[in-house]
């Protein structure tokens, strides 16, 4: 065991921790008013300005050189608009062991402090099993775009966002948004959601959806479904750790049509045909777990964790989510 966590809500109980620790391991406490390391995350404080700063760049810095690419020229988006989605070279990529391998990585990153690569990452490894010339260079793109932000993280800030007051500074807030018919090859969509707390991402997923949408409101609404699950989880964990979320976590959509129908319960002919598990979003609402309200587009932080985006439209998300 390398890395320990501690979350105590005082230091008297820190100490008694750690007392009832020492009985069976042996432990050495870091300094945590210098950069230190948790599970390959990089955590790095500032007292004075009250910013707590995850990253990973030493782990970004050893992926390049695994894969050959410290040396590479860096770019500006984490994929290529202009050719994503578009049939490439079919020849299968000689080592399907080295794609997933890059793929797996890029997966931890995304996973744990890079927000930013989340969908291609996801939309990569959905070529695990038989990867073509056209995926691994895909990758490599992805490489060049960790290259030049490999010291970008998320900010955790004393003086949060004061735009999100109503929310409270240990109140979570999300958003969610979809892409439909994402893929051309079965027609299914891409979700993609982002919780934030105190203006700093805490939990993030693109995820392709699996069934196919007959519309756009229809799929937008299967990613409320889905965020409304993780809202969920989120206010059991947050009652684990003693946190006072009696208010409904408030989830942002940019779907008029989604946010219209998980507020009323009444029959429509159009939406009859939407799996009823769907529908317990209206149940969060009811009990007031959650509470649903529209965004417009440009403001939803859940945009690029569903399609390729310019670089101006991936600038603009990356400032959403306070990352520096």
């Amino acid at each position: 065991m390398d890395n320990v966590t501690r979350i105590c809500l005082s230091e008297e109980e820190e100490v008694r921790l750690k007392v009832r620790i020492q009985k069976f391991y042996k432990i050495k406490d870091k300094d945590t008013s210098k950069p230190f390391k948790v599970l390959g995350i990089l955590v790095t404080r500032d007292m004075h300005q009250g910013i707590l700063k995850m990253s990973q760049s030493d782990y970004i810095e050893h992926m390049l050189i695994r894969f050959n690419m410290s040396e590479c020229n860096p770019i500006a988006t984490p994929i290529d608009k202009a050719s994503h989605m578009q049939d490439g070279e079919s020849q299968l990529y000689e080592s399907q062991k080295t794609y997933q391998a890059l793929t797996g990585s890029l997966t931890y990153a995304a996973m744990l402090t890079q927000p930013d690569i989340g969908y291609v990452t996801q939309y990569l490894s959905q070529a695990n099993k038989n990867p073509t010339q056209c995926d691994w260079n895909a990758v490599k793109w992805v490489l060049r775009y960790l290259k030049g932000t490999k010291d970008m993280g998320i900010m955790f800030r004393r003086d949060w966002d004061a735009t999100h007051i109503q929310h409270g500074p240990l109140t979570p807030w999300g958003f969610c948004d979809a892409n439909y018919v994402e893929d051309p090859h079965d027609c299914k969509s891409t979700s993609g959601f982002v919780f934030m707390l105190a203006s700093s991402p805490i939990l993030w997923k693109s995820k392709k959806q699996l069934s196919v949408s007959l519309s756009t409101m229809e799929a937008e609404y299967y990613a409320l479904g889905i965020v409304c699950q993780e809202a969920a989880w989120l206010k059991q964990i947050g009652q684990e750790l003693l946190m006072s979320l009696n208010k409904p976590i408030h989830i942002y959509s940019d779907n008029t049509g989604a946010i219209a129908l998980s507020n009323n319960p009444v029959f429509h002919n159009r939406s009859k045909h939407i799996d009823i598990c769907w529908h317990f979003v209206r149940e969060l609402i009811r009990s007031k777990i959650v509470r649903t309200s529209h965004i417009p587009g440009t403001q939803n932080r859940a945009d690029f964790l569903t399609k390729a985006l310019s670089r101006s439209e991936h600038d603009r998300c990356i400032k959403l989510l306070g990352m520096e």
